[in-house]
C-alpha cells in the first residue's frame, strides 16, 4: 500500500477519473473534448502503442488494462492482469506492452497481435513506474519499496539485473540522448541516473520534496524535467 500522503495522491486521481471517465481525448486544433471513453477502475497511466495504433490503459483498481481503439475511440478489449496495475510502457522492438501490477510484484507482459497475457515476471517490491530502453532494449522496472529497479531483457522477459537505487523509486525515464535511465526517488527527494551499458547509477541529483511518478526527458534541448509534489 503507498504511504498516507501519496496515498491521497492516488485516490485524488482516481475520484477525477470515475467523474470525467478518463481518458477524454482532445482535438490538437480546436483543443476540445472529442470523446470520453468509459474504461475501468482507477485508470492511471496511459500509452500508445506504435505498431496499431491503439492506446492501453492501467485500471489501477480493476486489476486490468482496457485497449482503445484511435480510429474509433471505442474499447476493443480488456485484458486481466495482476494485482493493481500501475506503470505501463509500449516495446516498439517486439511489440509488447509491459504493465507493473503494483501489489502483484510482478510486470505482466501483453501480445499486442492477441491482446493477451504471455509472461508475467517477477521483480521487485511494488513496482510502479516502466519504461523501455531502446539503446538495449531492456525494460527498466522502478521497485517503490524495494528501493531498487528491475531490469527485464524483452528477448527472454527474465530479470538480468537489479539496481540499488534511492528511496522509494517511482517516475522513470530514459534519456536517448546519452542512454542514461533517470529514476525519481520519491521519499529520497532525489533523481538516480543509470548507465545503461553498465547499468550503474552513475549520479544522484537533489531535486525538490517529493518527485513523484512525473518524470520526462525534453529531446529539444536534452533535459530531463521533474515533478516535485510537494515542491
Amino acid at each position: 500500500m503507498f504511504p498516507t500522503k501519496l496515498a491521497v495522491d492516488i485516490v485524488f486521481g482516481v475520484l477525477v477519473a470515475c467523474i470525467i471517465a478518463l481518458p477524454s481525448l482532445e482535438s490538437s486544433f480546436a483543443d476540445s473534448v472529442i470523446a470520453t471513453i468509459p474504461v475501468g477502475s482507477g485508470p492511471e497511466p496511459i500509452v500508445f502503442d506504435s505498431n496499431k495504433n491503439d492506446i492501453y490503459v492501467a485500471n489501477y483498481d480493476s486489476h486490468n488494462v482496457s485497449v482503445i481503439d484511435d480510429s474509433t475511440n471505442t474499447v476493443t478489449a480488456t485484458i486481466s492482469i495482476g494485482y493493481n496495475p500501475y506503470g505501463i510502457a509500449f516495446d516498439p522492438h517486439n511489440n509488447d506492452i509491459y504493465v507493473t501490477n503494483y501489489n502483484g510484484n510482478s510486470v505482466s507482459v501483453i501480445d499486442d497481435s492477441t491482446n493477451t497475457v504471455t509472461a508475467t515476471i517477477p521483480v521487485g517490491n511494488n513496482p510502479f513506474g516502466i519504461a523501455f530502453d531502446p539503446h538495449n532494449n531492456d525494460i527498466y522496472v522502478a521497485n517503490y519499496l524495494g528501493d531498487s529497479v528491475s531490469v527485464i531483457d524483452d528477448s527472454t522477459n527474465t530479470v538480468i539485473d537489479t539496481i540499488s537505487v534511492g528511496n522509494n523509486p517511482g517516475g522513470i525515464a530514459f534519456d536517448p540522448h546519452n542512454n542514461d535511465i533517470y529514476v525519481a526517488n520519491v521519499n529520497g527527494d532525489s533523481v538516480s541516473v543509470i548507465d545503461d551499458s553498465t547499468n550503474t547509477v552513475t549520479a544522484t541529483i537533489p531535486v525538490g520534496q517529493t518527485p513523484y511518478f512525473g518524470i520526462a526527458f525534453d529531446p529539444h534541448n536534452n533535459d530531463i524535467y521533474v515533478a516535485n509534489v510537494n515542491g
